[in-house]
């Protein structure tokens, strides 16, 4: 608002319109300033792409269609978010090894780089939808296939060969990065090119040499191997885009203990911008985490290093679970103060963007983390949280404005809370 001040010292009089008081006359200029205002008159106090959410899961599930899909990623510009995190699997986008084990009667689905049987049919349908949204995109590649695995017998064991791996990472960017052939073969899309790429979620545990989900590696320790993958795929990435950013895999529990440990086994120097899945009880643990993170890369001559927050939520899930699940009044709450607390953090800890895990979930089943979305999946209807408000609220008075179709354009004659 603009607040009118009170000269010190008269000066010459003008001529008042007949009829109209002096208060009134100011009230009206006022209100015309007010109103001419264009949109992007508020100030933004993040950067583009600061604000995001984790983009999974039942969400981009292909069983419930396109129409859903493009639905909810209306809603998520409508709710503030500019970047979203994808999933890349390996397993999914390249399951057989060569095209004799393709089951009879599959081959059309496939084209063969570097010998090997490639279908990025669920990974495009996403970037579709996401770019005419224009959506920054960070996705996460993990999961190695059967045949790439180091146990086969293991859904979540690493890969046994990293340079495997990083020809796989260098297809990935050689389509979706900088002048990639997705871009080229849909020129009707606004070109979104990614151009940071994160090295796997969660390798590590809780604490050094704890077991995690998606390292299954029994008797060894992680570190060493999930080194090794990096830096091939840091070659690879830097190859196809010299520019391109390397993001560390998500570090969770203590991340600041992981990193320290990584550092250790001889990171330095294979990553652009550092990453942590940060899951807190209250809300401002959350700056605390991340300057943890900010303290052990400046030990390390990495102060320059951006950070990313690429998990961080507060399920819904109280009565469920013990412990860490809370009511939706309590997410709602822990997300708008978060918001609120990262964003007034992010110079001094030098902090790049956040990502709130996650959009969508069917909040029932045994996880606890399956009652995380900022929405559910009731019935087969969509049914917005308190959180989602919570979000919409905060985005808004961040980002100086109100979205409506794209993540790039605020509404005409909008003005942020």
């Amino acid at each position: 608002m603009h607040r009118l001040a009170r000269p010190g010292v008269p000066g010459p009089r003008r001529p008042r319109p007949p009829g109209l008081t002096l208060p009134v006359a100011l009230l009206v200029a006022g209100l015309v300033a007010v109103l001419a205002a264009p949109a992007s008159a508020a100030r933004r106090r993040v950067p583009a792409g600061f604000l995001g959410v984790d983009a999974g899961g039942v969400l981009v599930d292909p069983s419930l269609g396109d129409r859903r899909l493009n639905s909810e990623l209306g809603e998520m510009v409508r709710t503030g978010v500019e970047s979203v995190r994808i999933t890349i699997y390996w397993s999914l986008t390249q399951p057989y090894s060569n095209a004799f084990a393709v089951p009879p009667g599959q081959g059309f689905r496939y084209q063969y780089l570097d010998g090997v049987p490639t279908d990025w049919s669920l990974t495009d349908r996403i970037y579709r939808a996401v770019a005419a949204r224009h959506l920054q995109v960070l996705p996460t590649i993990l999961a190695a296939p059967i045949w790439a695995r180091l146990d086969p017998r293991r859904a979540w064991s690493p890969p046994a060969d990293p340079a495997t791996f990083g020809r796989f990472v260098g297809r990935v960017v050689q389509r979706y990065g900088t002048g990639g052939a997705f871009w080229r073969a849909h020129p009707e899309l606004p070109a979104q090119p990614t151009r940071q790429w994160q090295i796997w979620n969660e390798p590590l545990g809780g604490v050094p040499g704890a077991p995690t989900v998606y390292w299954d590696d029994p008797g060894h320790r992680a570190e060493p191997r999930y080194v090794a993958l990096l830096r091939s795929a840091r070659a690879a990435i830097k190859s196809v885009d010299p520019r391109g950013k390397v993001v560390l895999a998500g570090l969770f529990g203590k991340s600041w203990v992981l990193l320290a440990d990584l550092y250790r086994f001889g990171i330095h120097g294979l990553f652009d911008e550092a990453a942590m899945n940060l899951f807190t009880k209250h809300a401002s643990d959350q700056v605390g985490g991340v300057s943890y993170v900010h303290s052990v890369l400046s030990q390390h001559r990495d102060r320059h290093v951006p950070i990313l927050v690429t998990e961080f939520s507060w399920p819904t899930a109280r009565g469920h679970f013990p412990g860490y699940a809370v009511s939706a009044q309590q997410a709602a709450r822990n997300v708008g103060r978060a918001m609120r607390l990262l964003a007034r953090s992010r110079r001094r800890y030098n902090l790049l963007q956040i990502y709130y895990y996650t959009w969508l979930t069917p909040d029932s089943g045994h996880k606890l983390f399956d009652y995380a979305g900022l929405r559910r999946l009731k019935n087969g209807r969509v049914v917005p949280k308190p959180a989602q408000a919570a979000y919409r609220n905060e985005a808004r008075a961040l980002e100086g404005c109100v979205k409506t179709q794209v993540a790039t354009a605020c509404r005409r004659g909008a003005r942020r809370r």
